[in-house]
This record gives structure tokens, C-alpha cells and sequence, in this order.
């Protein structure tokens, strides 16, 4: 990893809360995880608007908003953190309207629905996902999560063993 994966940044800064929170979690890339996952509402707009402190105050933020609060505490923790941006699809096996995963993500009742509250918040990948038989199964958008090195010897935290590093993805907005 590089410099720049243990750096604050605007969007993910290393203010006096954050080191605060990771502390107050042990510097636990899992707690961390599970901190942001639990505690901080998705919101379905595109791009930064609020920054990792913005998302930890209001309690609330999109997907790079949750990605930079992220990033900001595994940082703190002294674990090197990085975006990841990207297109992803939302799919279920079947057709199933407003039972799919998607829609009950976004609080829609189905996938058009979805897809337009994507597109509202500027989405720019937002659309639907067809089968071969022209049945609607998902939805499509841009996304960004959380990518951070952790040490994979060291599993769920059942010995000291810093060795074999890898970059594991963390999305906590899904």
C-alpha cells in the first residue's frame, strides 16, 4: 500500500471524532465495519456531499459519504484504506417486483421505482436489469465502496500475526 492509504483526505478526515470512535470500537476493522453498517442510514444520492464527518453527525450519508466515514476511522486505526468506484447490478433470481433485494434497499416497492429514486439522486449507471425473457430482476448503478489491507493470518482476531496482508472490500451501504 501507499502513503496515500493512511493519509487523511478532505472527504476522510482524521478530525478529533474520528480517531475518538475508533478507539472507543478498538481499532477493530469489524467493529469499525459494523459501526457504519449499523449506525449510519443509507441514502441513495451519487457522489460526496456530507464527507465522513458529515455522515457520522448526521447519522446518515450515501454511498461515498459511508465509504469516507469508513475509511476515515480504519485510518485512524491505523489500517490502510482506499475507494473503490464502480458499476454494480442488484439481482434477484426471479423476477420478484417489490420483494427483491433492491427495491427493499432503496425503500421502493419495485425495481422502476428503484431505479428512479437512483436516478433522482443522479445515479449515473442507475437502470434496470432484464432477463432473457424481458422480466425486470434487478437494478444497475454506480457505486463506491471500501477497499482495506487487512492482515488475513490474523483470523477474526484468534492470534497475534500480522503477516499476509491482503485488500479485502468493505461496502457498508448494502
Amino acid at each position: 500500500y501507499s502513503a496515500a492509504d493512511v493519509a487523511a483526505t478532505p472527504d476522510a478526515p482524521l478530525s478529533p471524532a474520528i480517531p475518538a470512535l475508533a478507539e472507543k470500537l478498538g481499532d477493530s476493522p469489524a467493529r469499525i465495519y459494523q459501526y457504519v453498517v449499523n449506525e449510519i442510514k443509507f441514502e441513495p444520492y451519487y457522489g460526496a456531499l456530507k464527507g465522513a464527518t458529515g455522515a457520522l453527525y448526521s447519522k446518515a450519508g450515501g454511498s461515498t459519504d459511508q465509504a469516507s466515514l469508513l475509511i476515515a476511522l480504519l485510518r485512524a486505526s491505523n489500517i490502510p484504506a482506499r475507494y473503490v468506484k464502480g458499476s454494480i447490478q442488484v439481482n434477484d433470481a426471479t423476477p420478484l417486483g417489490k420483494d427483491g433485494r433492491a427495491p427493499r434497499w432503496l425503500g421502493a416497492k419495485s425495481y422502476a421505482a428503484a431505479a428512479n429514486i437512483l436516478a433522482q439522486g443522479r445515479n449515473p449507471a442507475a437502470g434496470l436489469i432484464n432477463n432473457a425473457a424481458s422480466q425486470t430482476i434487478g437494478i444497475g448503478l454506480a457505486h463506491v465502496w471500501v477497499e482495506a489491507c487487512i492482515p488475513y493470518g490474523n483470523y477474526r482476531g484468534t492470534g497475534v500475526d500480522n503477516t499476509g496482508h491482503r485488500w479485502i472490500p468493505f461496502d457498508p451501504s448494502f
